[in-house]
């Protein structure tokens, strides 16, 4: 189970900003209220401040799965995770992803593809640890 200590406060920005891996995106967000997630034995503070894209979703699918939606507080700790050392493998990293977005209540279908897109292609963008 995951437990959010409160909602994720967001500012959206147009300018640019490098992702998690080589690309830049053309706008980026910032969590604007500090809040903690528990999971399994971990504990983790996602800061105010916190730049993040949020989900690294291709624009074409972005009608299926847009960047703003109940998954995204799953996706700013995943971004938490791949950016910081907090102590979290990728494979802890993205079953937490999976695990907060069931908590979430996003759906079967597009969890399980925003999981597997991060499974598959997101260890290039992987920074923690």
């Amino acid at each position: 189970r995951v437990v959010f200590s409160g909602p994720a406060i967001t500012e959206f920005h147009p300018a640019g900003l490098r992702g998690l891996g080589p690309k830049v995106y053309p706008w980026y967000f910032t969590v604007h209220q500090e809040f903690t997630v528990r999971w399994k034995s971990y504990t983790l503070m996602i800061p105010e401040g916190l730049e993040t894209d949020l989900a690294s979703i291709p624009q074409v699918l972005q009608n299926l799965i847009p960047l703003v939606g109940n998954h995204l507080q799953a996706a700013i700790v995943h971004d938490m995770c791949y950016r910081n050392k907090v102590g979290v493998s990728k494979i802890a990293a993205d079953d937490l992803f999976m695990d907060a977005m069931r908590e979430l209540g996003v759906p079967w279908w597009k969890r399980t593809v925003m999981y597997r897109a991060v499974e598959w292609f997101g260890g290039s963008s992987f920074k923690g640890g």
